[in-house]
C-alpha cells in the first residue's frame, strides 16, 4: 500500500499561503493532518496544525476529519476517501481545492450528468419532429402511450415487433420533450442519440427475425433422445472409481 495525500479547499483567513492537507503515511502507519501557512523569516515551514507525526498515532480518520474543519472546507465522505486512500496498493494525491483544474473538470462532468439524467434514461436533443417521420418511414405504429417517472413512453409495433420509446417532460433547460435513450426494441435495449442511430436501430430491427414464444417454449422442452443415450453408454463405460487407496489414505 502507498502514501494517500488530499489537498482542501481552506476557508477564508489572513494567510495567503495557507495550505491544508490530510492523508495516510504508509511509513508512519498513521492518518495526518497538516495546515501550513506558508514559512516565516528565517525559511522554516509554519505550521498551525500539525498532527499524525508519530508512528500509529491515529487509527480513526475522523479524528483527522475533526481536526482540520476549522480549517478548510471539508467533504461529508472525508473519512471514506481516507478509508479508501489507505486501502489502495499505489501512492495517490487528490486536490479538492476550487480552483484545481482536476476539481473543476470532475464540478463540469457532474453537472453534465445531472443535466442528462432522467429516470427513465439519459435525455438526448432528439425531438418529435425529428423522430415521428423516421417511424413512418420503417413503418411503425403507435399503439399505447403510458406515464413514467418524468415522462411518457410510447409504444410502437410493427409486423410482430414492439418498439418502446420513452421521452422526457420539458423543464427549465429544455422548452420541449426529449428522446430518453436507450429504446427498448423487442425486449432488447439500443442505445440511440442522433436520428442516424435511430434509424439504423429500426432498420436491424426490420430484418431481425420475430422471435415465437411457442418456438422458445418447445425448444426448452425439447429432449434429444440421442444425447441422454450418449451420456448413458459412457456413465456405463466409466463406472465411478471406487479405488480407496488414491487420496484416502486407506491404501497399503
Amino acid at each position: 500500500m502507498g502514501d494517500a495525500r488530499i489537498q482542501l479547499q481552506p476557508l477564508p483567513n489572513l494567510h495567503a499561503a495557507r495550505e491544508v492537507h490530510v492523508g495516510w503515511d504508509q511509513a508512519l502507519q498513521t492518518y495526518y493532518a497538516h495546515v501550513s501557512n506558508g514559512v516565516d523569516a528565517t525559511g522554516r515551514e509554519n505550521f498551525a496544525l500539525r498532527i499524525g507525526t508519530t508512528f500509529e498515532e491515529i487509527s480513526d480518520p475522523l479524528v483527522v476529519v475533526e481536526a482540520v474543519c476549522a480549517y478548510a472546507d471539508v467533504p461529508a465522505e472525508l473519512d471514506h476517501l481516507l478509508d479508501v486512500g489507505r486501502r489502495l496498493p499505489n501512492a495517490t494525491m487528490t486536490d479538492l481545492r476550487e480552483d484545481s483544474r482536476v476539481y473543476k473538470n470532475e464540478q463540469r462532468y457532474n453537472d453534465k450528468m445531472n443535466e442528462l439524467y432522467r429516470p427513465g434514461g439519459f435525455a438526448t436533443q432528439l425531438s418529435h419532429e425529428q423522430v415521428n417521420p423516421i417511424l413512418a418511414e420503417h413503418g411503425w405504429v403507435m399503439s399505447e402511450v403510458s406515464l413514467i417517472n418524468g415522462g411518457h413512453s410510447e409504444t410502437y409495433t410493427r409486423g410482430g415487433h414492439e418498439l418502446t420509446i420513452p421521452w422526457g417532460w420539458p423543464d427549465s433547460r429544455h422548452g420541449e420533450e426529449q428522446l430518453l435513450s436507450p429504446v427498448i426494441a423487442d425486449g432488447k435495449k439500443y442505445g440511440v442519440s442522433t436520428p442516424e442511430a435511430l434509424a439504423k436501430t429500426l432498420a436491424h430491427v426490420r430484418y431481425t427475425p420475430v422471435p415465437d414464444p411457442r418456438d422458445l417454449q418447445r425448444k426448452h422442452e425439447a429432449v434429444d433422445e440421442n444425447d441422454l443415450m450418449e451420456r448413458d453408454i459412457a456413465l456405463r463405460e466409466e463406472p465411478p472409481d471406487d479405488d480407496l487407496s488414491f487420496g484416502t489414505g486407506m491404501g497399503y
